[in-house]
């Protein structure tokens, strides 16, 4: 099977067959065969998605009968009703719960994902030699029930004969499944005969042949969030996130932010939070509009931060404090930012480690004023993350950027380079690309921004308004934008755009 073929996600077919030899005295039965084949390979049917994963078909009862007797079907047993089983006693009669049997089951295994707006075509086919035999059957009430998924269809066999059956009817029937790989979804079906009031003995002699076709089976792969930022074409290659030991695949991006207020040459990852409406989060960006930062390749959590500021500036702490002990990680953790978020949303946020340490400037390690001119942001990363050695605070939701965000938003530019660090206020993360005083807002409450990254026992890391970056003492007051990871395995809608931003779905 070609590629191409693959990718359809198309079975060649499930077929069924039927053959009801009712209303017989003695050991007559109806055999209902059931066989599993791919018209190119003969085996059983595994069929590649978009996402690489496998949706396969597993053959479940092959034959299940019915044994009906003039009795069965005289006057004075009327409204009775008899399931075909998969039971071989000569006069066996069963119940819908013993007649409701696995004909197959449908799996995907691999990756995983869910899938969505699964269908399949079932082609009944009814077909006799006894010209009568159609019009016959009207008079009773005979019964086909497939159960896709937990999605009931029941078939009515006299509804497809509109007219006297000659030769053969054929309907098409559309069925429609979920799949995932934990859950296989379960294909049932049972046969039901229903005595009608008539004396129905006459039809001892005449053979229905009922056949079943299930083909077609086409699946859409749900996509979760991570898979639609995974196909961004502004993230970083990913041969950056392996060369510097990371695994955080970053938005990059310098954008041109113009007077009149649009902005040329963006990066769409932009994301709604607090809610689904995305009307109401484009009227309310100051609250509702936050921006991807990046995704763990790990384990497929979306880092996020505010778009704008909070309302006030912060103190980054007092004293000495590393990031675990500072005034401004127990405060965003609390009344400042959590604390003011509704339970359903909170419950999104996964709680993470946050590492710390006191970050140098230098590729020596050493922190240095002078001698960080040439960091650019791979070598920042790697500088940071070689002073965080087991310091983290874990568990805990808020955060801020680290430098190192920072600089790797800005692709590789110095950003602490007096003859480039221009060109990092480009930045998609800058915050004056993202949070600037107009007619109906206020400027954010500083034009400097903390960042969580400490540099010594007196200072901690920050953004300047003009793109460089510089330390200062804690005490100072700058402008802050919580940072958080979201759940892994979120849907969104939208297109990541400002005008379109990205919306999580089924937030209760």
């Amino acid at each position: 099977m070609n590629e191409e073929n693959k990718r359809k996600i198309l079975i060649g077919s499930i077929v069924a067959v039927v053959v009801l030899i009712a209303m017989i005295v003695g050991a007559t039965y109806a055999f209902y065969t059931l066989n599993v084949t791919d018209s190119e390979t003969n085996t059983n049917i595994n069929i590649e998605t978009g996402s690489a994963n496998v949706v396969s078909i597993e053959q479940g009862v092959e034959n299940i009968h019915i044994n009906l007797s003039v009795t069965d079907m005289a006057s004075n047993s009327t409204n009775k009703e008899y399931y075909a089983t998969d039971r071989t006693e000569e006069n066996y009669k069963t119940n819908q719960s013993d007649g409701t049997l696995e004909l197959a089951k449908v799996t995907m295994s691999s990756k995983g994902e869910e899938t969505e707006n699964c269908t399949a075509t079932m082609t009944i086919t009814m077909e006799t030699q006894e010209n009568s035999m159609g019009r016959e059957l009207k008079n009773g009430d005979s019964e086909l029930y497939i159960e896709v998924g937990g999605n009931t269809q029941t078939i009515d066999l006299n509804s497809l004969l509109t007219e006297p059956l000659s030769d053969k009817v054929t309907k098409d029937i559309e069925l429609e499944l979920s799949v995932t790989s934990k859950t296989p979804t379960s294909i049932k079906g049972y046969l039901k005969i229903n005595n009608t009031d008539e004396d129905q003995t006459y039809l001892a002699g005449r053979t229905l042949n009922l056949t079943i076709e299930v083909k077609d089976l086409k699946c859409g792969v749900v996509k979760t969030a991570a898979d639609v930022i995974l196909a961004s074409k502004q993230l970083e290659p990913e041969g950056n996130v392996t060369s510097r030991g990371d695994t955080l695949r970053r938005y990059q991006g310098l954008v041109q932010n113009n007077e009149n207020g649009t902005i040329d040459n963006d990066v769409d990852n932009y994301i709604c939070f607090e809610t689904s409406d995305a009307e109401t989060c484009k009227k309310d960006t100051g609250k509702y509009l936050y921006r991807i930062i990046g995704i763990d390749t790990t384990n497929k959590e979306i880092k996020i931060m505010k778009r704008e500021a909070l309302d006030t500036a912060q103190a980054w702490g007092s004293g000495s404090p590393i990031w675990a002990s500072s005034s401004l990680q127990s405060n965003l953790n609390s009344t400042l930012y959590l604390n003011t978020l509704g339970s359903s949303w909170s419950d999104l946020i996964q709680p993470h480690d946050w590492y710390y340490g006191d970050v140098p400037a230098d590729s020596s390690g050493v922190g240095s004023w002078s001698s960080s001119n040439n960091i650019e942001g791979q070598q920042m990363y790697q500088n940071e993350k070689a002073k965080w050695g087991n310091n983290k605070i874990t568990n805990t939701k808020i955060g801020l950027i680290y430098v190192s965000d920072y600089y790797l938003s800005a692709k590789d530019i110095k950003c602490f380079n007096s003859s480039t660090y221009g060109e990092c206020k480009k930045s998609w993360m800058h915050l004056s690309n993202n949070d600037t005083s107009s007619l109906s807002k206020a400027a954010p409450p500083s034009e400097y921004e903390w960042t969580m990254s400490r540099i010594d026992s007196s200072s901690a890391w920050y953004v300047f308004s003009d793109g460089y970056v510089g330390f200062t003492n804690f005490i100072t007051t700058f402008s802050v934008r919580p940072v958080f990871y979201l759940k892994s395995g979120l849907k969104l809608s939208g297109t990541g755009k400002l005008t379109d931003p990205f919306v999580i779905e089924n937030v209760k």
